[in-house]
């Protein structure tokens, strides 16, 4: 198993993305979520309780689910603004056409396709990951340590 990442899952329907967060759970992934089941959405668990945001907290990738085309974002939504904002790769399942989100989505999903394997390479080649690398390349290399290997 791959070290566990922390994806904030966010849904435009209550259960939309049940079957993502049940194969990323499996894989040994914490899901993450900016609204309680039932919710309708605002307020988001930021707002409602005391440190609940879960963008406080270091986050690798966001997963989207969104069952409709639509133009706008749902109330359940809200939080993608937040992922945006702060830079985090997207992983998206639902209909590219007249996605408000497709300027920022990192990787769209195919049907049976691994959402569990596709976080975990977004999260593993992000470009902080690759900055990061880059300035410490020498120094790894002083020691004979290739920075792709570094995680």
């Amino acid at each position: 198993m791959t070290t566990p990442l922390d994806v904030l899952v966010v849904e435009s329907h209550p259960r939309a993305a049940e079957h993502a967060v049940a194969a990323l759970e499996a894989a040994g992934h914490r899901v993450h979520r900016c609204h309680e089941d039932g919710s309708r959405g605002f307020p988001c668990v930021g707002v409602s309780h005391e440190g609940g945001c879960p963008m406080d907290k270091p986050i690798d990738v966001a997963f989207i689910a969104r069952r409709q085309v639509n133009p706008r974002p749902t109330a359940l939504e809200d939080g993608m603004s937040c992922v945006i904002r702060a830079g985090i790769p997207i992983v998206e399942d639902g209909p590219e056409a007249f996605d408000p989100y497709a300027t920022w989505v990192s990787h769209r999903l195919v049907p049976g396709e691994d959402v569990a394997a596709v976080c975990e390479e977004l999260a593993a080649n992000t470009p902080l990951h690759d900055t990061i690398r880059t300035r410490i390349g020498t120094l790894l290399h002083t020691v004979d340590v290739d920075p792709a290997d570094v995680g």
